[in-house]
């Protein structure tokens, strides 16, 4: 268990290894939160392979000691390696944000010395698998609650869970009194809301030197097999231990497959992978990784792409107020840099609407229709909204009828860009279809922006500049008219092209 590792020195980093113990791991699987092995050894065969076992908290194991096996004596080890108790407090918003996402904060007390740890190997290396720094003062220290931030969110950190470990370890030696197997025995009780809500006793057997021949493993199995030890592949995982809320699905979803599940778990996997990643690259910039701050750019404007693109389907309102943070927090800052604004309510605030949305997603289609058909559908409408619109379109038509048209193209455009990561061949052919339409209604939109801005602010000009204006109007008209009536010469190949 990580977190019941001691340091070799005070203020130094965690010790890994002991030099003294070869092939020890330095934790199981409980502390290293969210592990999937408990040590190098965990999934190797043969007389080195490490065995790791569940034990009753209070069951007696016979002695391991037989001396015609070549098993001569048990001897409890000393120095840094000598049994000890550790009292850990972990530290988590009411929610267990931070456990649930593989972020373990805590203080503990070793030989009556107070320790701020912080393990997250989920993370690493942009967040370190574990750090323990002495407890100077009551705060967190700023160093770590930097790290903490987009996980925490400004939510209260209050203590969830208290943990006591009493930990042996006992060197199993042969007639030459050389190390054949280290054995470490971790006793642990968890205290919830001033109650005992589990017990539980982890035990690692680790071949050294030589390792176990077969006669001797299969001894030490009986011995742990009579204390009614059950023999795992993998020790469990800390939050398995806690319970819930601790067992709660993370926040912020690993990478995954867009297709194959329902819509609403691809809306979790598309928002909520990307609040993780904007997550990742604020933690880059914090460790001032190169490139970060384009990384940054560069995810928030993906985002903001798949939500705009699916604007239908969601809140208008939670649209344009997350379309409206994400323009802020990519456009290029003026001062302060994008730490500055990585460091502000508004950034954490996104963040929480974000992973809201994610873990419940609220839709107007049904979300638990197929991805694929829901993104399929979605795009289809859109093609026919705007093919309809298209073919009302005439050289000298109304241009409310044109500034329709274009408004359906900028909606198919939006979730084209969003199918396109899925269906990205049957897509990109639509698009190659659609490209001359599209551009062409761009070019009347522009025109028409423009003779709407001289429109607009004609009254307020000097004569010089509105005998201008009136010429670059005229000159707009002109080639709207051209442009427009290019379209209607066009669009019927192209509408047959669709199919």
């Amino acid at each position: 268990m990580a977190w019941v590792s001691k340091r070799k020195k005070r203020g130094a980093e965690p010790a890994r290894r002991s030099e003294s113990a070869p092939g020890l791991p330095p934790a199981s699987a409980t502390a290293a939160i969210l592990t999937t092995t408990p040590g190098s050894g965990a999934t190797s065969r043969g007389p080195t392979r490490q065995r790791l076992y569940d034990l009753p908290y209070s069951a007696q194991v016979p002695s391991p000691v037989r001396p015609e096996l070549g098993l001569a004596s048990l001897v409890a080890r000393a120095g840094h390696n000598a049994g000890y108790s550790i009292d850990l407090t972990l530290l988590d918003a009411a929610d267990h944000r931070l456990i649930r996402t593989g972020v373990l904060l805590a203080h503990r007390v070793l030989d009556g010395q107070g320790e701020w740890y912080l393990g997250a190997p989920d993370w690493a290396p942009l967040l370190p698998e574990e750090r323990i720094v002495p407890m100077r003062q009551a705060d967190l220290p700023a160093d770590l609650a930097e790290l903490v931030r987009p996980f925490r969110r400004g939510a209260l950190l209050t203590p969830v869970a208290a943990l006591h470990c009493e930990r042996r370890e006992f060197a199993l030696r042969d007639a030459s009194a050389q190390i054949v197997a280290l054995l470490r025995d971790d006793k642990v009780t968890v205290r919830r809301n001033g109650l005992t809500t589990a017990r539980y006793r982890e035990v690692i057997l680790t071949p050294s030197g030589s390792g176990l021949d077969q006669k001797q493993t299969e001894w030490l199995s009986q011995c742990f097999g009579h204390a009614g030890a059950t023999e795992l592949e993998r020790l469990p995982r800390l939050v398995r231990r806690l319970g819930a809320p601790a067992t709660g699905p993370s926040d912020l979803p690993g990478p995954g497959p867009l297709l194959g599940g329902t819509f609403g778990q691809y809306l979790t996997q598309v928002i909520g992978g990307g609040a993780r990643d904007l997550i990742r690259e604020d933690l880059a910039l914090i460790n001032g990784l190169s490139g970060a701050e384009t990384r940054l750019v560069e995810t928030g404007f993906r985002l903001r792409t798949q939500i705009d693109g699916l604007r239908d389907v969601f809140d208008r309102e939670w649209v344009e107020d997350v379309i409206e943070d994400l323009d802020w927090l990519t456009s290029p800052p003026t001062t302060g840099g994008y730490r500055a604004r990585l460091h502000s309510q508004r950034y954490l605030a996104l963040l929480d609407r974000l992973i809201a949305a994610a873990r419940a997603p609220k839709t107007s289609v049904n979300a638990a229709d197929p991805a694929g058909t829901t993104i399929d559908t979605l795009y289809r409408s859109a093609l026919t909204r705007f093919t309809s619109a298209a073919n009302r379109l005439g050289s000298g038509g109304a241009l409310t009828l044109w500034s329709g048209a274009s408004a359906a193209a900028q909606d198919l455009s939006r979730i084209g860009a969003v199918r396109a990561v899925v269906r990205p061949t049957e897509t990109a052919a639509d698009q190659q279809r659609l490209a001359p339409a599209l551009e062409l209604l761009a070019q009347v939109q522009r025109a028409n922006r423009r003779a709407e801005s001289i429109r607009e602010s004609i009254e307020q000009l000097s004569p010089q500049d509105a005998f201008d204006a009136g010429r670059q109007f005229e000159s707009d008209a002109t080639t709207s008219e051209a442009v427009r009536s290019k379209f209607v010469s066009r669009w019927p190949k192209i509408r047959k092209k669709l199919g």
